[in-house]
């Protein structure tokens, strides 16, 4: 179970396990399953957060499963390591967009 879910769960947390790629899937599974042991409640909710619609659809089902959510963790980041001259637009635009514009539209959507 990621840390962050392990933390909160012992003080009566509730979590959702975003997940994007099959292998984030089955790491979003264990920790609904490790919270399910732990008596806590999570969601496992599939969303591309560096997509604007996938980041407030991600709060807006969280809500909709959990009843509420009283914090939120931004822990989705990307790198794409490149030199500076070497560095694409779109790999620029996907850095951006899941580090900044993702956490930013998630937490407007609050």
């Amino acid at each position: 179970m990621p840390l962050v879910f392990a933390a909160i769960a012992p003080h009566g947390g509730i979590a959702i396990a975003e997940a994007c790629s099959p292998g984030q899937r089955e790491v979003a599974a264990a920790t609904r399953a490790g919270m399910a042991e732990l008596g806590r409640r999570c969601a496992a909710i599939q969303a591309d957060v560096g997509k604007v619609d996938d980041a407030v659809r991600l709060v807006n089902e969280g809500v909709a499963a959990l009843g509420t959510l009283d914090i939120l963790v931004n822990n989705a980041g990307i790198e794409k390591n490149a030199s500076f001259v070497d560095v694409t637009e779109a790999d620029y635009r996907a850095v951006i967009e899941v580090n900044m514009s993702g956490p930013f539209f998630a937490t407007q959507a609050l």
